[in-house]
């Protein structure tokens, strides 16, 4: 489906040229990341990018990483060659040294649903898997990302049950799983600059991308009879 994808992001104004290729995935087998040419004068985000595929497309079809060029490499003839940006984009994000990176660990940690508990998440991030070895980076969004999670489902008292929280981790990523009795929650989930009236406080909000979906580079959602399970997945953006 690369080239549905591409047609569809040909639909946004300031996009010129876009190539979408798959590259391998410990967790989801394959992903797709998108390269863009943006038109001249036009600038944009990561998040701006997934922002207009997120209610557009089926979820599982959006990319996990965007990256932004001047231009594609091609052959004499002008062939653009979508090899040489599947190679590129496995450099970037540093793929080519997974094949030997083994799981860490891998915890369980029960939390009210009710909320009452908020602090043993930090306790668990904190003494469990940050010793474990994690890019600081990374750790640090999937705990923001984790608490906004625990905060919001417990705030529209969505788990009947405890929330159960299970971590798989390297060295550079997280694959985050939330399970628990009760309704799914609904993203996206931005949080509102409106109400906030320091200007500073809005500048960090702004350039944090501090809610869930943006804190998190993949998010895949499950409902079944009666429960809710989710799975964020978090890795090194050091090629933004």
């Amino acid at each position: 489906y690369p080239r549905e994808i591409e047609e569809y992001l040909y639909l946004h104004p300031k996009i010129k040229d876009v190539q979408v290729v798959g590259i391998p995935s410990r967790y989801y087998g394959e992903e797709v990341v998108a390269f863009v040419q943006l038109r001249p004068g036009e600038a944009m985000t990561e998040v701006e990018a997934k922002d207009f595929c997120w209610s557009r497309i089926s979820r599982f079809k959006i990319p996990a990483y965007f990256f932004f060029l001047e231009g594609f490499p091609a052959t004499a003839s002008g062939k653009i060659q979508k090899y040489k940006l599947r190679e590129q984009a496995i450099k970037l994000l540093g793929l080519e040294d997974e094949r030997e990176i083994k799981f860490l660990t891998k915890k369980n940690i029960e939390l009210d649903a009710g909320g009452r508990d908020l602090l043993r998440i930090q306790e668990f991030m904190e003494k469990e898997v940050l010793p474990a070895g994690i890019d600081k980076e990374v750790f640090h969004r999937a705990k923001l990302a984790l608490q906004e999670f625990y905060k919001k489902v417990a705030e529209l008292e969505l788990a009947h049950e405890n929330i159960e929280v299970m971590v798989i981790i390297d060295n550079h990523s997280l694959d985050v799983g939330i399970r628990y009795e009760g309704d799914l929650l609904e993203f996206p989930l931005d949080r509102t600059l409106d109400n906030l009236s320091d200007n500073k406080e809005k500048e960090e909000l702004l350039l944090s991308g501090y809610s869930i979906r943006q804190l998190t580079d993949r998010l895949r959602e499950e409902r079944r009879a009666g429960s809710a399970r989710l799975h964020f997945y978090f890795t090194r953006r050091h090629h933004q």
